[in-house]
């Protein structure tokens, strides 16, 4: 026996594990246990379909919680929600720049659009999780995400405008993007950059993640935006599924579009790092 290549063996074997379990994440939407599944089939969520066959026949499905094959809306692919109707209050300080340049498209007044709308039609805490266009209404075990749940963006829970990372801006190129770590101490900690890098290297067999944060042709102007969908993936939390906060009780990955092995937090880490780079890597302007 050639002990030598059995254990090459072992180990490619244990490399392709290790890339299955970091890309497999949590259930697929299609899978129970995925909170984006809102059939009634997945009880074992927040929020799902009632279970009548004969009176609320669409709940049985998933996809059409967001999407319809036929007449759909133009907001976004195949989309089968109704827009949300509140207005938002944006996330704004004393240290963010884009506020103050125009190319960023982040003026005041300005509202959530592209796929961060599209999140909000569910999140915005007012809008019915059953009040879809074609095959609705579907009646729900509750019917909207109340405005103190963790998840809901509904204006009066103010996190839209605070303890949320700003949404539906240009990462404008050309323009280098800057902040300040703390307080300035003797003048040792200086400004950062956090443009979207070339690429993130990742320990473990995993290399290039940045792939994986994507900005966005909102406009199909070649801009790239950054929305929701840059951090977060609504199909499939690409993270440790199942790590919890101990208070308040809740998950502590929301559906992140990447992972790290181990815990949920760093996976929380490694997308946010892969703009707020802190010197680790070399950043570079979109594309």
């Amino acid at each position: 026996m050639n002990y030598e290549r059995v254990a090459l063996l072992g180990m490619f074997i244990a490399m392709l594990f290790v890339r299955y379990e970091v890309l497999a994440g949590g259930p697929k939407v299609s899978a129970l246990g995925n909170r984006h599944n809102l059939s009634a089939q997945n009880t074992g969520v927040k929020y799902f379909a009632t279970n009548d066959l004969v009176n609320n026949p669409k709940g049985q499905q998933i996809c059409i919680f967001c999407h319809t094959p036929h007449s759909a809306l133009p907001q976004g692919a195949l989309w089968n929600r109704k827009d949300t109707t509140l207005t938002f209050a944006r996330y704004t300080s004393s240290t963010l720049d884009i506020r103050n340049i125009a190319a960023a498209q982040y003026a005041p007044g300005s509202q959530p659009n592209g796929s961060s709308r599209l999140c909000l039609s569910c999140h915005d805490g007012a809008t019915g999780l059953g009040d879809v266009v074609w095959g609705g209404p579907i009646a729900m075990n509750i019917n909207a995400i109340p405005a103190g749940d963790i998840m809901s963006f509904n204006p009066i829970s103010n996190k839209m405008k605070s303890g949320h990372h700003p949404v539906s801006f240009v990462y404008a190129q050309g323009f280098n993007y800057q902040t300040q770590i703390g307080t300035m101490i003797a003048g040792l900690v200086p400004a950062v950059d956090f443009r979207l890098p070339v690429s993130v290297t990742l320990p473990g067999p995993l290399t290039n993640m940045a792939a994986y944060v994507k900005l966005q042709d909102t406009d199909r102007k070649g801009n790239g935006w950054m929305q929701c969908t840059t951090c977060h993936d609504p199909h499939q939390n690409m993270g440790n599924d199942k790590d919890v906060y101990s208070t308040p009780v809740r998950k502590v990955t929301p559906f992140w579009v990447y992972s790290t092995a181990g815990a949920a937090s760093a996976s929380h880490d490694a997308v946010c790092n892969a703009c707020h780079t802190n010197g680790l890597v070399t950043p570079a302007p979109f594309p």
